[in-house]
């Protein structure tokens, strides 16, 4: 028995879930492009000249870069640092909350990363994942502590 070809072409609308062949981040993909499964940033940056060879960092790559890094975390530390621990020493060592001090800190920190991620084309729509993924995190974490 003969199958009939039918006409017009049926859309595969099915993902594949996979990661950029340059940078590693997790994606959706319809399908390659250009023969590559590449991300929606690194394929921008294709276009824009890039060769994958300049896209892709390896630890050792980013290694290279901590000196520098070290030295403007240093300029931003003196710039802002300085002013904030001013205040502290204002108010009186004795009277510091220093978790509340640390939290602080570490959530200035944190929240200059998350920014410097979307400024370099990280989606803002990660930041629900993340998110999400926080919230399951503490769901664990709680569960476990009750297991013991």
């Amino acid at each position: 028995m003969k199958v009939e070809k039918r006409s017009g072409k049926a859309k595969n609308t099915r993902k594949l879930n996979t990661r950029c062949s340059i940078c590693g981040i997790d994606m959706d993909c319809p399908k390659p492009k250009n023969g590559m499964l590449t991300c929606d940033r690194c394929m921008e940056l294709l276009e824009k000249g890039y060769s994958p060879e300049e896209l892709k960092m390896t630890p050792e790559d980013i290694s290279k870069h901590i000196p520098r890094c070290k030295k403007v975390a240093h300029g931003l530390l003196a710039l802002t640092f300085e002013e904030d621990w001013k205040q502290v020493q204002e108010i009186g060592m004795e009277k510091i909350n220093y978790e509340a001090l640390a939290k602080e800190f570490y959530n200035r920190g944190a929240v200059s990363i998350l920014l410097l991620m979307i400024s370099q084309g990280m989606p803002p729509e990660f930041l629900d994942q993340m998110n999400e993924v926080l919230r399951e995190a503490k769901k664990m974490r709680v569960k476990r502590g009750s297991d013991e």
